[in-house]
């Protein structure tokens, strides 16, 4: 819900100071991949914690 929240207000922020439809397109884009390296960096270091805690706890 934050995420298309947030998407809303960079197209009309976009829209307002007039950058052209395939810069925006280009922009959100951007904005989509960094969102999902960002989720699988913070995915891989929760899974190392969880080992870490498994392996000292046995």
């Amino acid at each position: 819900v934050l995420g298309a929240f947030f998407m809303g207000i960079v197209y009309n922020a976009l829209t307002m100071i007039h950058v052209s439809p395939f810069w925006q397109m280009a922009i959100q884009g951007f904005i989509i991949l960094f969102a999902i390296i960002i989720n699988t960096v913070m995915d891989k270091r929760n899974q190392q914690l969880m080992l870490r805690k498994r392996s000292f706890n046995e």
